[in-house]
């Protein structure tokens, strides 16, 4: 690869790093597996739910165990058939580290690479 094309490619990377990681929201790849095994989740995890990356990545049940019990089956439902809708919008609450529950607003996609 010529020296310029990767240091496009370098530039771009950094470019779109720096925009995920500079919006208030939680940007998060999961595997479409059984466990929806994560793949990368942006920083912002911590200020705005109180779980570090790690914690989330390394603990695939920690979104699901801290949902708020009302919100547990139609969200679980939600994700199991989002792939067959191209992407959808979800509304739940979700307890954080500090075991208050917040709003959260999911888009879910599935997108085959």
């Amino acid at each position: 690869m010529p020296q310029e094309i990767a240091d496009q490619l370098r530039e771009a990377h950094e470019t779109y790093r720096h925009l995920v990681e500079g919006i208030p929201a939680v940007l998060y790849v999961d595997a479409n597996d059984d466990h929806s095994s994560n793949i990368y989740t942006s920083p912002q995890i911590e200020p705005l739910l109180g779980f570090t990356v790690e914690q989330w990545r390394d603990d695939p049940a920690l979104w699901v165990d801290r949902m708020h019990e009302d919100d547990r089956e139609r969200v679980l439902t939600f994700r199991e058939f989002s792939p067959s809708f191209g992407g959808l919008l979800a509304r739940h609450s979700q307890r954080n580290s500090a075991r208050i529950f917040i709003a959260v607003f999911s888009y879910v996609r599935s997108l085959i690479i």
